[in-house]
């Protein structure tokens, strides 16, 4: 399977807490009609009393999962932000050469934190893109929280019905048959996926990248 097929249909990492970002309510709010003008709904989980909502902007540069709710100050139906995904404008997968990637490939470019609830719904977004029809690759740099997120995205992966590869530098880690290696959080050590920023590119992991995708 060449690395095209791959992403069709880990970051550096930074050992410290992913921010979270103060804004003032208004902005992290999207209405009914906005959402309905502005975005496609990918996903939607109930969660004892909540209902959550994944949701792409049209020209797909960015996604957001939220809880829907009122607006305080006009009774606005809508949703409150939890958390976006920015996408980069072309996905990133190595230091040698521009790579050609589908349509539906995805490269996360940062992480966007509104609410601490995100830890725990997070992944909701990741699989809603997925099921979508997206394929979802790892930014170059990771926080705590962004492991944390993509250790839960591979041992749920399985039941849901998802696989995760691992890139290194613009090609797939294989297994003994030269086939993609699935990763299955043990298959592949830590320290090969993730490390401390270095300016020695030996040592970096800047473009080691996990892809998360449906299973075929």
């Amino acid at each position: 399977m060449k690395l095209s097929q791959l992403l069709e249909g880990p970051p550096e990492f930074l050992n410290k807490e992913m921010p979270v970002v103060q804004t003032s309510s208004t902005i992290r709010f999207y209405s009914d009609s906005t959402i309905k003008r502005e975005f496609d709904i990918i996903g939607k989980v109930k969660k004892g009393e909540d209902e959550y909502w994944s949701i792409i902007s049209k020209d797909h540069s960015f996604a957001v999962i939220g809880v829907v709710g009122v607006r305080k100050q006009d009774q606005t139906v809508g949703l409150h932000m939890l958390g976006t995904l920015d996408f980069k404008d072309h996905p990133d997968l190595s230091s040698k050469r521009p790579i050609n990637t589908p349509e539906g490939a995805l490269q996360i470019d940062s992480v966007v934190v509104y609410d601490k609830k995100f830890n725990g719904i997070g992944y909701e977004l990741y699989k809603s893109l997925v099921k979508y029809g997206f394929v979802l690759v790892s930014d170059h740099t990771q926080y705590r929280g962004g492991k944390a997120l993509w250790q839960k995205i591979v041992k749920a992966a399985v039941a849901d019905g998802l696989e995760v590869y691992v890139i290194d530098d613009g090609e797939p880690v294989c297994d003994k048959d030269e086939e993609p290696l699935k990763y299955d959080g043990h298959n592949i050590s830590d320290d090969k996926i993730w490390n401390e920023p270095t300016n020695n590119m030996k040592d970096s992991k800047y473009f080691t990248l996990l892809v998360l995708r449906n299973k075929k």
